[in-house]
């Protein structure tokens, strides 16, 4: 007897199937035989009702269907009838019924796929094949069938269903320069495409594929740095919307961890740059006899000063300064990049020996006041600590910080909308790193279609 809890539980549709009986396949797998319950069967040519059943027999197949456990596994027997459609029949359209749970031309079914790809972002194809007990073939079989046509039709159905979209876009390496970008929802936390480079016409023809009421609901535009993907999104968004680009409501965002990125590579190569410097005995005569001085004698200490700098005052009498020469060959580099408020009594001393002593231009301690006007502004969410940062650096005349305050100035307006929508591209990190995880899993992918499609299917 075939309760009607056997259907919800074998995830069968109790109005179309009718499952005759169950038996023991072998010691793995039970067997269910299935008959369809639908009487108008539709055409597979010209999809038509207007069909004839011919003959009483059936046609035999046996499909995977799921798993009740690792040692356990389900198979439908189905019983196909064959049918003649009327309209097509001087095309002899003799065609097999078809069920709507299982794809054309495949031996599993939906929920046997589902099973396989919902697994995939944590094992590789041989895990697979041993924890299901199939063969590797069937499991690639399962997800090679995925086309990436299909796949962009699910994701499509996904943003319209969303009222509203957060677009960001990011690049992973392929192969050495060979980049693909993620497109995430950094709101729903979603992946909703991945375009195979970097340029600018595979990410317009991503945008052709979307209608005008999709369009309307991406409400903010996050990149990187670099604008290339946000004018890119923006000028077609007010190309098929027939409206200029300050008209249209997507926001563009500039978020603070690329603002701090981009200070902190300023303290690095800045503070590279006085190394440098310092060794090439550019500053003074004095740094050179020094120099000598402290690698004949072996000094740790340093008991007199340079001439150039100001005199240094111990904070503390317990701690003795650094000398020079121990300051080119240590990365002291880490007192400039850490908080302020996260510095010791020994380090704040070590940082103001830097900036009195072997910072003569002032680059260094410019560069980290402004990383400390950067970090106040995300504190206290207010847009003056950025103004006073750009001014700070108006004033330098170091090449970088020139560059870095008209960067600031020219996205003034992006640093604004981070507070009026708050995302971040936190979540797009993340994905881009499983990305490369998986690449290495894979000991390398030969064809970027497969890569492609593990992204798509397990990000």
């Amino acid at each position: 007897m075939v309760d009607n809890v056997d259907y919800e539980i074998f995830s069968l549709p109790i109005k179309k199937v009718r499952i005759v009986s169950k038996e023991r396949f072998d010691e793995k797998s039970i067997l269910l035989w299935i008959m369809s319950k639908v009487i108008k069967v539709q055409c597979t040519k010209c999809w038509g009702y207007n069909t004839k059943r011919i003959g009483k027999w059936y046609n035999e197949h046996i499909v995977n269907h799921m798993f009740l456990s690792n040692y356990l596994t389900i198979k439908l027997k189905l019983h196909k009838r064959k049918f003649l459609c009327k309209d097509c029949k001087k095309w002899d359209n003799v065609f097999v019924e078809w069920f709507s749970f299982i794809e054309k031309n495949h031996s599993y079914t939906k929920t046997y796929a589902q099973y396989i790809l919902r697994e995939r972002e944590y094992s590789s194809l041989s895990e697979l094949a041993r924890k299901f007990q199939v063969s590797e073939t069937l499991v690639y079989k399962v997800i090679n069938d995925q086309s990436l046509e299909k796949l962009a039709n699910d994701k499509i159905e996904y943003m319209k269903s969303q009222d509203e979209l957060y677009l960001w876009i990011d690049e992973v390496s392929f192969s050495w320069h060979d980049m693909i970008c993620t497109i995430t929802d950094v709101k729903q936390r979603k992946v909703l495409w991945v375009l195979p480079t970097r340029r600018k016409k595979d990410l317009i023809e991503w945008l052709e594929k979307l209608d005008e009421e999709t369009l309307q609901k991406i409400k903010g535009i996050a990149t990187d740095m670099h604008a290339s993907y946000k004018d890119t999104i923006q000028s077609h968004i007010a190309k098929k919307l027939w409206t200029t680009v300050p008209e249209i409501w997507a926001k563009a965002v500039a978020d603070h961890f690329h603002l701090i990125q981009m200070l902190t590579k300023r303290i690095y190569e800045i503070y590279r740059m006085s190394k440098r410097m310092i060794k090439a005995w550019h500053y003074s005569d004095d740094i050179q006899d020094l120099c000598d001085q402290e690698i004949v004698n072996s000094q740790k200490y340093r008991t007199d000063k340079l001439k150039w700098t100001k005199e240094y005052v111990w904070v503390y009498d317990s701690y003795k300064p650094i000398t020079l020469w121990f300051f080119i060959s240590k990365r002291y580099v880490n007192l400039l990049t850490m908080k302020q408020e996260s510095h010791t009594e020994k380090q704040t001393d070590r940082l103001w020996q830097i900036f009195t002593e072997f910072d003569p231009c002032g680059y260094l301690k410019e560069v980290w006041v402004g990383k400390e006007l950067l970090l106040k502004w995300i504190k206290e969410k207010s847009i003056e600590y950025i103004d006073q940062l750009i001014e700070s650096f108006k004033t330098s005349s170091h090449y970088l910080l020139e560059a870095t305050w008209k960067t600031f100035e020219k996205r003034r307006e992006e640093i604004q909308n981070f507070f009026d929508l708050w995302i971040t591209n936190a979540f797009t990190e993340w994905k881009n790193t499983k990305a490369k995880l998986f690449k290495r899993m894979a000991y390398w992918y030969y064809k970027k279609e497969n890569y492609m499609k593990r992204l798509l299917l397990c990000l």
